[in-house]
C-alpha cells in the first residue's frame, strides 16, 4: 500500500507539500485571537506570519489582509520550481481596491513565479534563467467580496509554453490568454502569500481574505480539483 505524507487537509492529499489554513491548528501555532503576530507554520517547510494577518476565525476562518503590511513568508525555494510539475491552490476573497494585489510569489535565484489580481482577472508569470514570461491571465470575473477558488497545475516541461499550463477557477477550467507584462520580485528566496517582497520590505499587499493554500509537487486531475473545491466549498459559499 502506498504511503500518503504531507500537511493535514481533508481533501486529496498525494503529492500535498505544503498547506496553511487559519482553520487548521496543525498548519500554524498561535492563539485564536485578532492579536496574532509573526506566528509560525507548522508545516514541513518553516515560516511565519507577519504584521498581523488576524485569524477571523468567524464563518469563514480566514486570514484576513489590511493591504498594508500583511504577509506569510515561507522559507523554503523549492516549493515551486520552473522545471518540476506544481498544483497551487488558493482560496481568497478580495475587497473593492485589490487590483494589482499579490496571492502569491516565489523567487529561486534566477527563476520566479507569481500570481496576481488584475483587474477582474487572476494573472500569473513565471521567470526562467532571468528572463521574465508574459503574464498568463486566466479570464473570468473577480467580484469583490466574493470568495473563489484559484487553482494552476504546471506539468514541468517549459515555463515559457502556454500550453504546459492550466487554470481553474472555482473548479471550473478556465481558458489562459497572455496577459500582463509587468514584473514582481521577491527578496531572500522566500515564498510569499499576501505580498512580494523589495529588500525585505512588503509591496503590492493583498487587500482582503486568504483561506488556505496548497501546493502539491504533481497535477492535479480535474477530478482531484474538483473533490478538493467540493471539500471546502460549503466553508465559503
Amino acid at each position: 500500500m502506498a504511503v500518503v505524507s504531507g500537511p493535514e487537509f481533508p481533501g486529496v492529499k498525494r503529492g500535498l507539500i505544503f498547506a496553511v489554513d487559519a482553520a487548521n491548528p496543525e498548519s500554524w501555532q498561535g492563539p485564536t485571537s485578532n492579536t496574532i503576530n509573526n506566528l509560525i507554520l507548522s508545516n514541513p517547510t518553516s515560516g511565519s506570519i507577519y504584521n498581523d494577518p488576524t485569524g477571523s476565525f468567524g464563518e469563514n476562518e480566514s486570514f484576513t489582509f489590511d493591504g498594508v503590511g500583511d504577509y506569510i513568508g515561507v522559507e523554503y525555494n523549492n516549493l515551486i520550481v520552473s522545471d518540476k510539475p506544481f498544483t497551487i491552490s488558493i482560496w481568497f476573497n478580495s475587497s473593492s481596491d485589490s487590483t494589482g494585489d499579490m496571492l502569491f510569489l516565489v523567487n529561486n535565484l534566477s527563476r520566479a513565479f507569481w500570481i496576481q489580481i488584475s483587474s477582474t482577472t487572476v494573472n500569473f508569470r513565471s521567470r526562467y534563467t532571468g528572463i521574465w514570461d508574459p503574464g498568463k491571465t486566466a479570464p473570468g470575473t473577480i467580484d469583490a467580496d466574493t470568495w473563489y477558488n484559484y487553482t494552476l497545475t504546471y506539468n514541468g516541461n517549459s515555463p515559457t509554453n502556454l500550453s504546459n499550463f492550466q487554470a481553474f477557477i472555482n473548479s471550473s477550467p478556465s481558458t489562459l490568454q497572455e496577459g500582463s507584462t509587468s514584473s514582481q520580485n521577491a527578496y531572500n528566496n522566500y515564498n510569499v502569500i499576501g505580498a512580494s517582497l523589495t529588500s525585505g520590505n512588503p509591496g503590492g499587499n493583498f487587500n482582503g481574505d486568504i483561506g488556505p493554500v496548497l501546493i502539491y509537487n504533481r497535477v492535479l486531475s480535474s477530478g482531484e480539483i474538483l473533490q478538493n473545491y467540493n471539500q471546502l466549498k460549503p466553508r465559503f459559499t
